[in-house]
């Protein structure tokens, strides 16, 4: 995982942005606000490994709602990640019910 990161990551990056309409730098900016995000959850994880956890199942529970409620504040705090998070809103309202159908469509196995 951290060979992904430090040495084939940023040669892909560099290699799609080496030449084309995009730049290394038009990267870097759509990515930021996730990356921040991404930092934001660490932090609070790291933060509630800290608190006694007397059940095993609720800290896994409240990790995983407060790594969400992070990610997404973070988001919200760029133009980027609150378009994003539009965008998944709207991917959401549209697919889901179409989705659903389909399952709802399906013959039961006898």
């Amino acid at each position: 995982a951290i060979s992904d990161v430090l040495l084939r990551l940023p040669f892909l990056w560099w290699s799609v942005t080496w030449k084309g309409p995009i730049s290394l730098m038009d990267l870097v900016r759509e990515s930021a606000p996730f990356v921040v995000a991404g930092f934001a959850c660490f932090a609070v994880l790291l933060a509630l490994r800290l608190l006694p956890a007397g059940n095993s199942l609720m800290l896994l529970a409240a990790s995983g709602v407060l790594a969400y409620c992070a990610a997404l504040g973070t988001l919200a705090a760029f133009p980027k990640g609150r378009q994003s998070i539009a965008e998944v809103v709207e991917l959401i309202r549209t697919e889901l019910p179409r989705m659903t159908s389909r399952l709802s469509r399906r013959p039961s196995p006898s």
